[in-house]
């Protein structure tokens, strides 16, 4: 069972921490209470330290981590699927539709990394051969970055009607 490398890891927590950032400045955007903040980051930190971990540990170690990893990604989810609906509550049906739509995305998208990893190379089931796992990570996180974004940006004019930008197109910063 390998290890990943060094480059790896750090291009793994990279990655999330971008994803955070964009998350971070839309719950900015929309009103999300300081409380609430810190609760997402420190269950995201939890899920990402526990995920980490796996790395490390002999094949028994990896499912009795991913387990305690999954489980908190779950709470993860909840508080921010329920932030961004008592977010979105009060704005208009535009707004409203494009945060279910990105949330909903997000929560498929996020619950897809466990099981491809529980089924893949690193645990001890290894159902999907490594090209397999390879190319279903690398659609994940393109999707789930890349495709968040482009989707998100495509949809400006209903971020410019919540005060995510001005009329000129140029951002503004959060408070």
């Amino acid at each position: 069972m390998a290890s990943p490398g060094s480059e790896q890891i750090w291009l793994w927590i990279g990655t999330i921490g971008m994803a955070l950032g964009l998350l971070y400045f839309l719950g900015r955007g929309w009103g999300v209470k300081d409380k609430k903040l810190k609760q997402f980051y420190a269950i995201n930190i939890f899920v990402t330290a526990t995920a980490f971990s796996m790395y490390f540990m002999m094949a028994t170690g990896r499912l009795t981590w991913w387990g305690i990893s999954t489980a908190a990604l779950l709470v993860l989810l909840y508080v921010l699927a329920q932030t961004l609906s008592e977010a979105a509550s009060g704005q208009s049906a535009e707004a409203r539709s494009l945060t279910n739509t990105l949330k909903n995305a997000l929560i498929v998208l996020w619950l897809a990394y466990p099981v491809v990893w529980l089924v893949g190379t690193e645990s001890t089931l290894a159902i999907l051969p490594l090209y397999a796992e390879t190319a279903a990570f690398a659609f994940l996180d393109v999707t789930a970055k890349v495709g968040f974004g482009a989707y998100l940006l495509q949809n400006h004019d209903v971020l410019k009607s919540v005060g995510g930008g001005s009329e000129s197109g140029s951002a503004q910063p959060a408070d």
